[in-house]
């Protein structure tokens, strides 16, 4: 395994879709997918890191990654 690894965190859906939604969301889903492809054109693993608290309980829609999010089976998630 790499030594480096692409980590993407707290791209949940109630992080960046709640109230105020996050700044230029669309173009930062875009980039951090262009972001991802070329982690793995490297042959680097990606990471997804999710957090939980009061409002975004484990298991909620809120605490779902961005359904946006290239993500694919394989790839790991920190929780």
């Amino acid at each position: 395994m790499p030594d480096t690894a692409l980590l993407i965190i707290d791209v949940q859906v109630g992080v960046v879709e709640g109230e105020p939604r996050a700044a230029r969301l669309d173009a930062v889903l875009d980039h951090l997918n262009l972001a991802i492809a070329k982690a793995r054109q490297r042959g680097m693993p990606v990471i997804f890191v999710q957090h939980e608290e009061a409002d975004l309980p484990h298991g909620s829609a809120a605490w779902q990654l961005h359904p946006k999010l290239a993500r694919q089976d394989g790839d790991l998630q920190v929780f």
